[in-house]
């Protein structure tokens, strides 16, 4: 099994094989308007959170976030999810009863009971290459040389945590639908756009951009405004890939 998830897979819209058991569903728009947007991107949130993301809620019962693994987070925060928030993203799963096993080796994995599901570390990291590349997001691990650096970074985490508490939700899809539904480089419409899937989705908003920079920089240069010579070829490919590594 390859750590790495391929992303043509992905960009396919196909479902992904994980393991035997696992698979990961390749949620669509529609999925996600009908699901609810605010509480899909609350479920992501909880699938896809490190320690790094936590830090101050974890010290305050007691555990240094740099002392616990992700998926020792991940088992921990699943249980509090019914299948009916996880069957978008993982169908079949229920992790509401996942505990942490260790074999005799001493190798840690997840253990979902009721759907006598295995989940091993090289399994985990896939799920969550998975969440992450369909999604854009990006993981940010943070780690404290001493004392002083951990106790700053936990105030900020508590201080970001303040402030974030009574924000409104705001949709982070409306705008982006709207807008490359009205874009004339974009064939979709809003009858069939639902049926992209998150990645294809987000794949093409990154590359309808990217036609309205080239077009910039080469109306730029025929106009003399621009040194094309300045410009790296690659800036002017619009085949290449958009998202970055």
């Amino acid at each position: 099994m390859n750590l790495i998830v391929d992303s043509l897979q992905l960009l396919s819209g196909e479902k992904i094989r994980i393991t035997d058991k696992i698979i990961y569903g390749q949620p669509k728009l529609r999925a996600v308007a009908e699901f609810g947007e605010e509480r899909y991107w609350n479920v992501l949130a909880t699938l896809t959170r490190i320690p790094s993301d936590m830090k101050s809620v974890l010290w305050d019962i007691g555990i240094d976030w740099m002392e616990i693994s992700d998926m020792e987070l991940f088992c921990t925060l699943v249980r509090e999810l019914s299948q009916d928030l996880t069957e978008v993203f993982f169908p079949g799963i229920c992790f509401t009863d996942a505990k942490l096993v260790q074999n005799d080796s001493g190798d840690k994995f997840i253990y979902c009971v009721q759907s006598d599901t295995k989940i091993d570390f090289l399994a985990y990291m896939r799920m969550q290459e998975c969440l992450c590349k369909s999604h854009g997001i990006k993981k940010k691990v943070e780690r404290a040389g001493n004392k002083y650096t951990k106790q700053i970074l936990i105030d900020e985490d508590r201080q970001k945590r303040q402030l974030n508490a009574n924000k409104e939700f705001e949709s982070s899809l409306i705008g982006p639908v709207s807008a490359l539904v009205n874009y004339s480089g974009f064939k979709y419409n809003y009858e069939n756009v639902w049926d992209l899937t998150m990645y294809q989705f987000m794949d093409a908003l990154q590359r309808c951009r990217m036609f309205e920079s080239i077009n910039h920089l080469l109306n730029g240069i025929y106009a003399g405004t621009v040194d094309s010579k300045k410009i790296k070829n690659e800036k002017l490919d619009w085949t290449r890939e958009v998202r970055e590594k």
